[in-house]
């Protein structure tokens, strides 16, 4: 039997982002086999006096909470540092490996001592503010061990870098997300994640939702996300929006809906996608991230990059196609996300990181891209937060 390994993960921060969420996933499945993992992290990052103001004038004083963490109910130790700065041998454990997973945080795991572990580098996102390619691409080019997401994210990485990345696939936890066989809504209803950033395009998504409602008149919109708008957004008054959602919530979103819209212009992945096809929901969206794979089989539509007019056109397709057609469409979904599985990524993550810990290096032939044919089920189975008020 092979022996545990002591994994550590370096974050950028704790949040509530899409990033940190696959990391945290990883790390309570790798604890669950026996390795022995550490997650160490900045603080989130705080407002400044002037932020806390205007947020104080807006929103109305109100006592300074800790947020929410996805690692609170996990089984991992989660070690916050005191203050926003460098990670440095003091504030890790001596391990067989060590993960950088961010850009910011590659340079601090490269000069780490020997003694931290073997180094790699978990690339899962591009192009978030104040992160440039250009910037990007030469942490690509430290001496760590390369794992990326997405073919997407792989290619950019040879481009730019002239090197290979083990490619590992997110999964998608399909105890959590699924839904039994159903046929099309009463009433045609369409869903959406709503994000502040302005690369998640949340602007192409509600001009295609007005644009349907020309046709579609009756047409239902539910959505959530981590906060309202800064400015008010009119066409979200036609939906049905949940802030700071829960994970029944969520859930109960993917399941109502007879599409769901993906729209970002630049993604490492879209765990959303996967998500909504879990739960028999078949998703309209823009070729970012996995969303080319993932659609392939046919579990959706793509549209090109801002065209609202395209998405339009496919919600209302969507709205009007036959229960029959539907269901077809919803069955292939479902079968592309039951084929990409979190146990099936974590046998993956887990081998990559023995070979690393080994000081081997696994041929890039050997990577897994998204599996595009249905696979039984396991038995079992993105950028930081904005800033906090402190």
């Amino acid at each position: 039997m092979d022996k545990p390994l002591r994994i550590s993960f370096v974050l950028p921060e704790d949040s509530l982002s899409g990033g940190i969420r696959v990391l945290a996933i990883y790390a309570e499945r790798l604890q669950q086999r026996g390795h022995t993992v550490t997650v160490v992290a900045q603080p989130p990052r705080c407002f400044g006096w002037r932020g806390r103001l205007q947020r104080w004038v807006k929103r109305g004083f109100k006592p300074a909470v800790k947020p929410r963490s996805y690692f609170d109910d996990i089984p991992v130790e989660l070690r916050v540092l005191d203050t926003r700065r460098p990670v440095t041998n003091t504030d890790l454990p001596d391990a067989d490996v060590v993960v950088a997973t961010w850009w910011e945080t590659a340079p601090w795991v490269a000069d780490l001592s020997p003694s931290k572990g073997q180094k790699a580098y978990f690339v899962q996102d591009y192009g978030a503010p104040g992160q440039e390619l250009d910037d990007l691409a030469e942490t690509w080019k430290l001496p760590l061990r390369l794992i990326s997401i997405s073919s997407f994210i792989s290619g950019l990485i040879t481009e730019h870098a002239g090197r290979d990345a083990d490619l590992i696939t997110n999964g998608v936890d399909l105890d959590h997300f699924h839904a039994d066989p159903r046929g099309k809504q009463p009433r045609p209803t369409i869903g959406m994640v709503y994000r502040n950033f302005k690369e998640k395009n949340a602007a192409m998504m509600l001009e295609a939702l007005r644009l349907a409602r020309q046709e579609l008149s009756d047409l239902r919109v539910l959505g959530f996300g981590l906060r309202p708008p800064e400015h008010h957004e009119p066409e979200l008054d036609h939906g049905e929006f949940i802030w700071n959602a829960t994970d029944d919530q969520v859930i109960d979103r993917y399941r109502s809906c007879d599409a769901w819209l993906f729209a970002t212009r630049r993604e490492g992945f879209g765990l959303p996608i996967l998500e909504a096809m879990a739960c028999r929901t078949p998703v309209i969206a823009t070729p970012a991230g996995a969303a080319p794979e993932l659609l392939a089989p046919g579990g959706g539509y793509l549209v090109d990059h801002d065209d609202a007019a395209a998405m339009a056109r496919r919600i209302v397709e969507i709205a009007r196609m036959s229960d029959a057609g539907w269901r077809a469409l919803s069955d292939t979904a479902h079968a592309t996300a039951t084929a990409n599985h979190w146990d099936r990524a974590t046998d993956r993550l887990e081998a990559v990181l023995r070979d690393t810990a080994a000081g081997r290096i696994m041929s890039s032939t050997n990577a897994v891209a998204v599996a595009h044919t249905p696979a039984s089920p396991s038995p079992n189975s993105s950028t930081p937060q904005e800033a906090h008020a402190c």
